[in-house]
């Protein structure tokens, strides 16, 4: 087990956060093991109904735009 502390890209918690794939394997597959297509969110950015990326066009958008950036 890691001992590394991450924090959700988008608030700073670092309460129970998830590695999430910013590009979908199924976008581009050769990505899938890119360091740069993962960022860490905490649950609510990550799965909540309102405010978590899967669910949230804009900020999926959002993620998408600054990781084509690199």
């Amino acid at each position: 087990m890691s001992s590394e502390i991450h924090f959700c890209a988008i608030c700073g918690s670092s309460y129970a956060v998830e590695d999430h794939h910013i590009m979908f394997k199924s976008e581009i597959k050769h990505l899938e093991k890119c360091p740069y297509n993962h960022i860490y969110l905490c649950p609510k950015h990550h799965r909540d109904p309102k405010e978590g990326v899967h669910f949230n066009a804009e900020l999926d958008k959002k993620l998408k735009e600054n990781f084509l950036k690199y």
